[in-house]
């Protein structure tokens, strides 16, 4: 037999209140968190950020490409981590370089990343703070 059948009508109407406000308290802490600007984890995310125009972000990391480096034919990935804000902006003092082929590279992607616009991750519909990992490929013309 359980506890919940061992009580009373008047315990469990209160064990039940008590289990309702509980969870009203943790979804409104966590309402209020998504709304103050506290980052979302992913998992909570209904939409995740992208990016907003793949053009935009081509021409970026194409003018960004260091010469000397694309005369070589030097190319690589910079795997940047980075908070994505509710209106699609990089929050600069975020970027980070997780991995990196090329300091040079690293250093392109990290001076460019910041102009790239995202359309923000989501909630329900509510546009939340995301923490993101993102790659910048740069690859020459002949390879």
């Amino acid at each position: 037999m359980s506890v919940f059948t061992n009580l009373s009508f008047v315990g469990r109407f209160l064990l039940i209140a008590v289990l309702t406000l509980g969870l009203a308290t943790l979804l409104s802490q966590n309402a209020s968190a998504q709304s103050d600007g506290e980052l979302v984890l992913a998992d909570n995310l209904t939409t995740p950020p992208s990016v907003a125009s793949m053009q935009q972000a081509a021409d970026l990391v194409r003018d960004s490409y260091p010469e000397r480096l694309e005369r070589r034919g030097i190319g690589g990935v910079v795997l940047l981590e980075f908070v994505v804000d509710e209106s699609g902006r990089v929050e600069q003092n975020t970027v980070e370089i997780v991995t990196t082929s090329s300091t040079i590279l690293a250093d392109a992607a990290k001076s460019i990343v910041h102009r790239i616009r995202f359309r923000p991750g989501e909630v329900n519909g509510r546009q939340v703070r995301t923490q993101i990992q993102f790659p910048i490929e740069y690859k020459s013309a002949g390879s």
